[in-house]
């Protein structure tokens, strides 16, 4: 899921649920009320015979191999695509996709592991340049604050998980568009499957939004961490509901998104909606 991002006073740019103001529609005119219809089939009960065929759960496993022609391993989810875990050190290279919102499309950047916790490796892109004293003190903060608290509110992420790794991967990358951070439940699935997948468990946080060391950092690590513990539970959840219990987790935690306020800026907003369709609507 995507976090907003957040530029000082333009708060149009992150309004959490918000859609944009709908242009002025005409009142429609009086029609004359229809004729009863004569014959033809009874009306059925759609409720009632939606009931009788619920729509299976997409198991991309399954739709890659029918569709796509493809197979491989691991075979089924929830399975590790490594049986050992990569010798990474700090200094270490590789390649990640990310994802441009904007463009909709996935980019391919370099980045270099610049810190190693007990839970968390921190990749930052090449080219970014960043002051590796707070990025230690980020991290920090990370291992014995925000993880602890939002695993004692929600649970664990998958782990070791598909990278067989307990540790996860944070990148700090110049990510197109308006996110401030994402985590994909993409990368939780096969290259065979997913082409782009870092096979790792991700949290990819923009380098031109929120600054090292910053409850605005802070606040977007365990909004994103706490989607990476939805991801574990294994059911489907509407995404009103995931971006709530997100924002608890940024509370737990002792951060504060901000979106309190904006909603008291518009407090007509509707809270058990999400219209990922708007332009001004953000994930």
């Amino acid at each position: 899921m995507l976090r907003p991002l957040r530029l000082g006073l333009v708060v149009a740019l992150v309004a959490v649920a918000c859609v944009a103001t709908p242009e002025p529609t005409r009142t429609p005119e009086p029609t004359g009320t229809p004729e009863p219809s004569q014959g033809g089939p009874a009306v059925q009960d759609m409720t009632a015979l939606l009931a009788k065929n619920p729509l299976p759960v997409a198991d991309l496993f399954d739709l890659t191999r029918r569709l796509r022609g493809r197979d491989g391993q691991p075979a089924a989810a929830f399975t590790p695509a490594r049986q050992a875990v990569l010798d990474e050190a700090v200094g270490a290279q590789t390649q990640f996709w990310i994802y441009d919102f904007d463009a909709k499309k996935n980019l391919k950047v370099s980045a270099t592991l610049r810190i190693l916790t007990d839970h968390s490796k921190w990749w930052i892109e090449d080219g970014v340049t960043v002051d590796l004293a707070a990025v230690q003190t980020t991290a920090t903060t990370f291992e014995t604050k925000i993880y602890p608290a939002d695993r004692a509110a929600y649970g664990s992420e998958w782990s070791p998980g598909i990278d067989a790794d307990q540790r996860i991967d944070i990148l700090v990358a110049r990510i197109p568009g308006r996110a401030a951070g994402y985590f994909s439940s993409a990368d939780e699935l096969p290259v065979w499957i997913n082409q782009f997948s870092a096979e790792r468990e991700m949290i990819y946080v923009n380098s031109a939004a929120p600054r090292f060391a910053t409850d605005y950092f802070y606040s977007v690590l365990a909004h994103e961490f706490c989607h990476m513990i939805q991801f574990n539970k294994r059911v489907r959840s509407i995404v009103w509901f995931t971006e709530g219990h997100a924002q608890l987790c940024e509370r737990f935690a002792s951060y504060n998104g901000g979106f309190d306020q904006l909603y008291l800026r518009q407090p007509d907003t509707q809270l058990n909606d999400w219209s990922d369709l708007d332009k001004d609507a953000t994930l």
